[in-house]
Order: structure tokens, then sequence, then C-alpha cells
């Protein structure tokens, strides 16, 4: 069995090694048409499609890079409460007031000087649900796929 798995691999790994080499060698073909086009004055003759087609790959690249990066951080939830426990009902105006300081340190510090707490909360309905969206997706696929 694990020869079979090698074997399904290599031909997909086959597959984009191929299609690797035809979009580098149509890269080349651009940037020579534009090199060339830059040094006699005429326009190349690709169209706007063909250079988009060019391009996909890097697209592809930086946003899956992005999608797998936000879907491996753990997913904290916080709560600011007052030193003696009451919550605090609006906690996006203090968060714009201490979001300007530069580290977590400092902020830290400005909460403490404000009578504020932040606690992190372990079980909630929000992260039930961000765990295990649903019966077929996880937390890293809703983010990836998000």
């Amino acid at each position: 069995m694990p020869t079979e798995e090698m074997d399904l691999f290599a031909g997909v790994e086959a597959g984009l090694r191929e299609k690797a080499a035809a979009r580098d060698a149509e890269i080349s073909q651009l940037l020579s048409a534009v090199i060339t086009g830059a040094v006699t004055g005429i326009a190349p003759e690709k169209t706007y499609a063909q250079l988009v087609d060019a391009y996909k790959s890097w697209i592809y690249t930086a946003i899956d890079k992005i999608g797998k990066t936000l879907a491996t951080r753990p997913m904290r939830l916080f709560t600011l409460r007052r030193k003696d426990g009451t919550k605090i009902l609006d906690p996006m105006a203090i968060y714009l007031q201490i979001k300007s300081l530069g580290t977590a340190a400092e902020q830290a510090y400005a909460l403490k000087e404000m009578g504020v707490e932040k606690r992190e909360v372990l079980e909630h309905p929000f992260l039930d649900l961000i765990h295990r969206p649903n019966d077929i997706m996880s937390r890293m696929v809703l983010w990836y796929e998000t």
C-alpha cells in the first residue's frame, strides 16, 4: 500500500513540475517580448488575460500562505473587566485608547492604571462554534477556506 501512495504522489509531483515548467516558459516568453518591445518600440502581442494567467500562481501562493497562517493561529477570546469583577459594557472604547501604545507590556500597564484587567475566556459557545463549525469542517478548514 505505501508504494501505491508513493506512485500517486509521484504522478502528482510530475504533473505539478510540468505545469511549473510551462508557466516558467510562458513567463520567460512574456518577459522577452516586453524587453524586445521596449527596445524596438513594438508592443508585445500578449493579451491582458494572458498576462493575468502568467501571474496567477503568485497571487495564489500569497493568498495560500495567508490562509494557512491564519488557520494555524490559536483562537483566543478575551473579556475586559473592572477590578471588582464587573463586566465592561463598551470594551472597544478602552481598546481604542490603548491601541496606539507600542508593546503589549505598555498596553497591560495602561489597563492596570485604568483599573481594568484582561481575562481569557476558556469556555464559551462562540469558541465551541469556531472549533467545530459543522460536521464536515474543522477550525483550520473554516479559517483557511474563509
